[in-house]
């Protein structure tokens, strides 16, 4: 029996005779790995499939010319769509779109053939026809597909009820809508810390779109986790032509905040070399005199490794008496190391400060003139491990080895060190370099990215914002900004002047014509390479204008680089008020990683660490026992779009901040669904979907 391809709903057989339809029976998977150096292989660190291509060649012929031309134009209007549609195979069908142009090979002026090439940018076939189970309390679901599916489940509500929770008790995923209730009144106070996030998850983060500065947005990006586990990040900036394109995720506060303190660490650089990559200098100067190298010891007979720097953190384990640390970074008492690839602190009290050595030593830099084995010892015989390509910049210690034939290696060229034969190498100061391909060097200059947390009231108007930023072209120039609404409360006020221009000359016919082409320009200003905090305060005070006292509403920032666990560059405001400050509480905050839509690369951006203050905590009485529920209604639990609704309204303000959206696992499902109303009536519906 033939099979029925339909797109959006037109059938395809109909247009014209099928030849061949093709596609992978798995689509292409990306895999993310760890290499260790002291370890063979790697470490498999996750992965995702990549979009799915089909083709379709097809024979089209029509009785006359008029008849032929009418049916092209329908097929390419069929195709000519602006968003995903359905391509049906018989009972299953996937989201797709062309991307390449329609191509095809006229035989004659009533008669070609048709190359027609889609993408399935989620790689899933979904079967035609939904699955509707109904029930009460609990529902039995069969996922009869290969792969996880999402569904919405609808509860229909017989009387009034203050919560009802919908659990996939095969995953042990719940959402919880509304509150349970409570005997009573119940006096609380306010939570002090209303958020201290780690960012080693982004569980509490929902990527969606808000109402940020203009040109911004979720235009497929995607969040994920840095690769040493320690800081949000961008792990797709998915595609745009407009002038931002990025990841834009948000999350509620348990309770609005008048007065409030925000600490964010924000981590934005860029990789590869500074200005025009065709013209590589090198720093000759010799370094001479002492070098001390120093790494802690732990003293104690064992020692706690904490999961940050705290001594109430999690512990990832302990080290013993003796055990030495060698790279480190420094910070408030405390140092920051690897540990079983996650990030681990030790308070400096538990360690003993230790001269690793002391030498005197002259360096300078080298270029190999050709293939330079680095030797284990300074002989031609010992074992070579590691070759140095012709071309290499390398750094010696300029005392001679071997008979005075070999240098060793100051610095480790990829991981390696040893000896190298002085005949291959020339000083560098002596080299003139050349690049015809300009391409293949990494570039720093022309990575752009911003990384910015803007702060919402409960109707979703701007409060104010915190960023990092560097959006020139030409230059490694970042710096912050924060703003208190719309205005700017502290700026680093710094301007990256015009980039390096190179000018170009040609004769011809006698004519001369001069061209002008910026060039990538090298850093510049106080912040590139930032990691650091920023602080954004506001806080009510009691002022006397004119003999009459006031309630006015006062910001202040401060802006920290850090280097090396110090303080390296540091900006503050003073306190601030204007009546064109926003007033209102604080309910929701939003973070935003995006880099320029037309460039293919970006900085490395991430948020580190997030803690956020109640600067007043209030003791309320709270009635927690409200009915949110009546007879009648129909709550809707959307888990393919992550939506909660009430009677075709959003009802998400009424989530719990714990819950998970979840999908249906291929088998079976046990959807359990309570409720303070006991004569609910529930359902689920989903379309199966596989790989293939």
């Amino acid at each position: 029996m033939s099979k029925i391809y339909k797109y959006d709903d037109t059938i395809l057989n109909d247009l014209f005779k099928i030849l061949s339809v093709s596609r992978s029976i798995l689509p292409k998977r990306t895999t993310d790995k760890i290499n260790i150096f002291t370890r063979a292989g790697y470490i498999f660190n996750g992965g995702k499939y990549e979009s799915l291509e089909i083709e379709i060649k097809a024979y089209l012929k029509r009785d006359t010319e008029e008849e032929f031309e009418n049916t092209l134009r329908t097929i390419s209007e069929l195709f000519d769509v602006e968003e995903l549609k359905e391509f049906t195979i018989n009972d299953k069908f996937c989201y797709a779109i062309t991307e390449d142009a329609i191509d095809i090979d006229k035989i004659n002026n009533i008669s070609c053939y048709i190359n027609i090439k889609l993408v399935v940018y989620e790689p899933y076939f979904y079967k035609e026809e939904a699955i509707h189970i109904e029930g009460t309390t609990e529902l039995i679901v069969e996922n009869g597909g290969n792969t996880n599916t999402p569904g919405i489940v609808k509860v229909n509500m017989s009387n009034e009820a203050h919560f009802v929770q919908v659990e996939n008790t095969t995953t042990g995923e719940k959402i919880l809508i509304g509150n349970y209730p409570t005997i009573g009144n119940e006096v609380v106070k306010e939570k002090e810390i209303e958020i201290d996030d780690n960012c080693e998850s982004t569980t509490s983060w929902n990527v969606s779109g808000a109402n940020i500065d203009s040109d911004r947005g979720n235009t497929g990006g995607i969040l994920s986790i840095t690769s040493g586990g320690y800081g949000i990040m961008c792990g797709d900036f998915g595609t745009s032509t407009t002038t931002w394109k990025g990841v834009c995720a948000n999350r509620n506060l348990s309770t609005g905040l008048t007065d409030f303190e925000i600490t964010a660490y924000f981590r934005h650089n860029s990789t590869g070399k500074n200005g025009d990559p065709t013209k590589v200098t090198y720093k000759n100067d010799t370094e001479t005199g002492k070098v001390k190298k120093y790494y802690y010891k732990v003293k104690n007979s064992t020692v706690t490794v904490r999961s940050s720097a705290s001594s109430k953190a999690k512990s990832l384990g302990t080290l013993k008496k003796g055990y030495k640390i060698k790279t480190y970074e420094t910070a408030n008492g405390w140092i920051k190391f690897d540990y079983k690839f996650k990030k681990g602190y030790i308070k400096i009290s538990n360690l003993q400060k230790c001269v690793e050595s002391t030498s005197s030593t002259t360096e300078k830099n080298y270029v190999t003139k050709s293939s330079t084995s680095i030797r284990t010892t300074a002989s031609k015989t010992s074992k070579n491990k590691k070759t140095i390509p012709a071309g290499e910049v390398i750094r010696c210690n300029t005392k001679k080895y071997g008979s005075g034939k070999y240098f060793k290696l100051a610095k480790k060229y990829k991981g390696y060190t040893g000896y190298v034969y002085i005949d291959n190498l020339v000083q560098a100061s002596d080299v003139v370099f050349e690049y015809p391909d300009a391409e293949d060097i990494e570039k720093a200059d022309d990575k752009t990215g911003m990384i910015e947390l803007y702060l919402f009231d409960s109707n979703n108007s701007k409060i104010g914002k915190i960023g990092i930023y560097d959006d020139d072209p030409y230059y490694e120039f970042t710096y912050p900004l924060i703003q208190a609404g719309n205005e700017t409360l502290l700026k680093d006020r710094t301007k990256a002047p015009a980039p390096k221009v190179a000018t170009e000359i040609k004769e011809s016919n006698g004519k001369l014509t001069v061209t002008k082409e910026n060039q990538l320009s090298g850093k510049y200003g106080d912040w590139n390479d930032f990691f650091g905090k920023i602080i954004l305060r506001r806080q009510r005070k009691i002022v006397t204008i004119a003999t009459i006292q006031t309630i006015q509403y006062v910001w202040s920032a401060e802006i920290y680089k850090i280097v090396d666990g110090k303080v390296a560059k540091t900006l503050k405001s003073n306190e601030l008020s204007s009546f064109d400050y926003p007033t209102t509480d604080l309910s929701s905050i939003t973070l935003y990683i995006g880099t320029t839509g037309t460039q293919e690369k970006a900085s490395a951006m991430s948020l580190t660490d997030l803690l956020i203050k109640n600067l007043k905590p209030k003791t309320i009485e709270t009635n927690k026992n409200i009915k949110i529920f009546g007879p009648g209604d129909v709550l809707e639990i959307d888990c393919c779009n992550n939506e909660i609704r009430l009677n075709d309204e959003d009802f998400s303000s009424y989530v719990d901040i714990g819950s998970q959206f979840f999908e249906l696992v291929p088998g079976e499902n046990i959807i359990k669904i309570s409720s303070d109303d006991t004569e609910i009536v529930s359902s689920i519906i989903f379309n199966e979907r596989s790989k293939y």
